[in-house]
């Protein structure tokens, strides 16, 4: 993500000019919406967002660096770095600040903490098995990973929250439940 790469540039070097920026972005050649556009649309993204103007490479070069400072910009109104400009002369730099330092944590926190890894052996049996769960937002990585367990394990939805199936629940799949800290938030019938 562009925002944790500048933020983990910033917390390193401590400030840096728009002139090294450019160097270093220098050959980028895609930005974080495309990135996020491919994974939500599929392969197909380019179909839907396409201009049919071809751009000729100073254009994108432009459109880049223009998307590059308006990402800084969003930075600086969230308060995760700031701008200095010296006194004499056009140069500028950017720092990080505390809240962005928190922010660099966060981000590198949460891209460690994996959740764990669908591996469940399916079993029939003849009892209807029903779960219900009303997970919070914030944990919704956690939400998102019990759905497609469910999935894994041959369970259908009634409703994003309630789901049911045939399948015996694996003692691996309950034992990961209680370490994420997800029993509270789950009714098993």
């Amino acid at each position: 993500m562009l925002t944790q790469f500048i933020l983990e540039i910033l917390n390193e070097l401590g400030t840096f000019s728009m002139d090294f920026l450019d160097a270093v972005l220098s050959n980028q050649t895609s930005s974080y919406k495309k990135l996020r556009r491919m994974i939500t649309y599929g392969p197909f993204y380019h179909e839907l967002f396409s201009k049919p103007k071809k751009l000729t490479l100073e254009e994108y070069r432009r459109l880049e660096r223009q998307r590059f400072y308006n990402l800084l910009n969003y930075l600086q109104k969230q308060g995760l770095v700031a701008k200095h400009k010296e006194k004499e002369g056009r140069v500028s730099f950017w720092i990080i600040t505390r809240k962005g330092k928190e922010k660099l944590e966060e981000l590198k926190e949460r891209q460690n903490n994996t959740l764990p890894k669908i591996k469940y052996e399916i079993k029939k049996e003849d009892e209807l098995k029903i779960i219900t769960f009303d997970i919070p937002e914030k944990e919704r990585r956690k939400r998102d990973w019990l759905r497609q367990n469910l999935l894994a394990l041959n369970f259908s939805p009634l409703q994003k929250s309630v789901w049911v199936g045939y399948s015996k629940l694996p003692e691996e799949f309950l034992t990961e439940l209680k370490e994420l800290s997800l029993l509270p938030y789950i009714e098993i019938f």
